[in-house]
């Protein structure tokens, strides 16, 4: 939990007590219940026809494990059919009853915020007149808007699917800088991992390199990542990546003009790589909800998809 707080804390530096007791709301509650479906189409329309153009927002972002908010802007931005979210939307809002939980994780914000600055007397003030209130649902702070222009539906994440995954890559990508090539880690064992990068390959001149092939299995001190980072970092035209694969040693070549190489399955060999990555993207997986190693890998990236 803390990991996750402090994930979206230097996301929203700028985000006062009531936005941490939004995220925390929608994180358990989603986007609530007993929503109209033609009404909500319409205020969903109504909403989108009045957007402004914002920087850099993610397609997506998750709220814990079972709830995502779409950002509508870049939603938009990527033609996506506003009926199919408001769908979405429609087949999130359910009661459940989680509010122990909540309940339970409001103590551990509370902590957080006091943590990063917030004065002890007024968090706990707040949260009082919450508890006071029936714990309800709040808009997000005037401070909060100014800054950061919020526009989005909460959704379940089952609704993300590998086409959202993909524009939330390639959105990303898009606006990192391309002069030198980029070092980007992909954590986390996606079956649809290859067809992603494929597609990606399509779009920006990418250099692919599992994990598996910078380990030596004969020699398993032997980090040949370590061996030749001085002369990947150090690219003038193009240089030539030794790699061990199918018991043989290969040469992989990675040119200057190539914008990304990507790594696959760093987190299964050693933590000495991280220092030369510039950047690293994680899939969130079902499956891995519970595993504490991968989820404070997943709250240490610079993305989620």
């Amino acid at each position: 939990m803390k990991n996750e707080l402090y994930f979206y804390y230097r996301k929203y530096p700028k985000s006062e007590i009531t936005d941490y007791y939004k995220l925390l709301f929608q994180k358990h509650f989603g986007p609530g219940h007993f929503i109209n479906e033609n009404n909500s189409l319409a205020y969903l329309q109504n909403e989108c026809s009045k957007l402004k153009k914002t920087k850099y927002q993610d397609l997506y972002e998750y709220l814990g494990n079972e709830y995502v908010r779409i950002n509508l802007v870049p939603y938009l931005n990527n033609n996506l059919n506003l009926k199919n979210l408001n769908k979405f939307f429609i087949n999130s809002s359910s009661f459940i009853n989680n509010k122990d939980s909540f309940i339970n994780n409001l103590n551990v914000l509370s902590a957080f915020l006091i943590e990063i600055g917030f004065k002890k007397d007024i968090v706990l003030n707040t949260f009082i007149n919450y508890e006071t209130l029936g714990y309800p649902p709040v808009h997000h702070s005037q401070n909060y808007k100014n800054n950061y222009n919020p526009a989005y539906r909460v959704i379940k994440s089952g609704f993300i699917n590998d086409d959202l995954r993909f524009i939330q890559m390639i959105q990303y990508l898009s606006q990192l800088s391309s002069s030198n090539p980029t070092f980007i880690s992909i954590y986390n064992n996606y079956k649809h991992l290859n067809n992603m990068l494929e597609r990606t390959k399509e779009l920006y001149p990418i250099t692919i390199i599992p994990a598996d092939t910078i380990i030596d299995p004969n020699q398993p001190n032997n980090n040949l990542f370590e061996k030749t980072r001085d002369l990947i970092l150090n690219i003038q035209d193009t240089s030539q990546y030794r790699v061990y694969n199918n018991h043989k040693y290969d040469l992989v070549t990675i040119n200057k003009n190539k914008a990304f190489v990507i790594f696959t399955g760093l987190e299964r060999i050693s933590k000495k790589i991280n220092p030369f990555i510039h950047k690293s993207i994680f899939i969130n997986l079902e499956a891995n909800k519970d595993d504490k190693v991968l989820n404070n890998i997943k709250y240490n990236s610079d993305l989620i998809i």
